[in-house]
């Protein structure tokens, strides 16, 4: 057998264990999946600017802000996030702990709107925001 070939065998077999394994980097929720029928993905967001919708994505952070105010950044950290769910402190108790959701791909309901140039859904109930089917 020709040794590129061997080679390219090699490395199917490695990824493939990988996938199997389903954790840390190679975790099925970091590869692209389709999405829910009736949501949308964070490139069709900034079309949809006051729509309500269902917004569909990888959480990439949680972060809590000094004053309470929770941000889940979805498809990319900020400042490169194509959108970001905002929990207000106010709200924080109803919607939950959220960061059990970092890395899975989730679905936030609402209607989004622009804060500073860049869309948003503000979340104040937990059925907003729930894991992807």
């Amino acid at each position: 057998m020709p040794k590129n070939l061997v080679w390219i065998v090699s490395v199917g077999i490695l990824l493939a264990a990988a996938l199997a394994s389903a954790s840390g980097s190679w975790s099925r929720s970091t590869f692209p999946t389709s999405l829910s029928p009736d949501a949308i993905s964070t490139d069709q967001v900034s079309s949809n600017i006051g729509n309500s919708v269902k917004v569909e994505g990888v959480v990439s952070e949680v972060y809590a802000s000094r004053g309470g105010t929770v941000f889940v950044d979805l498809d990319g950290a900020y400042p490169n996030e194509p959108f970001t769910a905002v929990i207000f402190a106010d709200d924080v108790s109803s919607v939950g702990d959220l960061s059990a959701f970092d890395g899975k791909r989730v679905d936030v309901s609402g209607t989004i709107q622009l804060y500073r140039g860049r869309p948003e859904i503000v979340v104040s109930s937990r059925e907003q925001i729930a894991l992807a089917p």
